[in-house]
């Protein structure tokens, strides 16, 4: 008889973001808009935190997060910067403070900042929305691939302005990490002041720092 066609090829996911495996990584409990969990979740400062979720997806690692600040008024953003720790250069998703998705270019902070194509940032994603529930304000972006999900650079701000006004100088308003979205493992670092062009100055493969100026 004919010889039958070849199964057609199934996608794997399997699962990498676990809470259990991180030193600092507790359970997040949060859920996106589809209703798919988030595995992990870090207090990146009081009233802010950070939650991810890993999967293998054929053989490529792609990475949901979503920035927390608990309340639902101002702005958020969540940046990757081009160099570990520096504002500037950075590419920015931004929840602005009237429930709008942003992405804007942190190239030059003098003159303003232009929005840029999602195709255009820095780490390529999947999609990314702004969302307000439960007296909170979140960011989510999903299918991020990162060159190297074990050590990962990010930044924040916020402000409970308009999101071009000025953020807070300290940790409470800007700040950055670096992180290994797969073993969890994080630790953070006491404030640093004098960098008046960053929101964090650090990058240690498997930390997750926290430093302002």
């Amino acid at each position: 008889g004919a010889t039958p066609p070849p199964p057609a090829a199934v996608a794997t996911t399997t699962s990498l973001g676990s809470a259990s495996a991180g030193d600092s990584c507790t359970a997040s409990g949060l859920e996106d808009v589809e209703g798919d969990k988030f595995s992990c979740m870090v207090e990146v400062v009081p009233g802010v935190n950070l939650n991810w979720h890993t999967e293998d997806f054929d053989g490529q690692t792609k990475a949901k997060l979503a920035l927390e600040k608990n309340s639902a008024t101002g702005w958020l953003g969540l940046g990757f910067p081009k160099t570990s720790g520096r504002m500037v250069g950075s590419h920015a998703v931004i929840s602005t403070h009237t429930g709008e998705t942003a992405f804007v270019d942190l190239t030059n902070i003098v003159g303003g900042y232009p929005t840029l194509a999602q195709s255009a940032m820095r780490v390529p994603f999947e999609g990314a929305n702004s969302e307000t529930r439960n007296g909170k304000r979140y960011i989510f972006v999903r299918g991020l691939k990162f060159p190297d999900p074990r050590k990962v650079s990010l930044i924040y701000g916020l402000h409970e302005g308009d999101w071009e006004s000025t953020h807070s100088a300290t940790k409470a308003g800007r700040g950055g990490m670096t992180m290994d979205l797969i073993s969890g493992s994080s630790a953070a670092d006491d404030a640093e002041e004098g960098q008046s062009d960053v929101f964090v100055y650090i990058a240690v493969v498997g930390m997750l720092a926290i430093v302002c100026g």
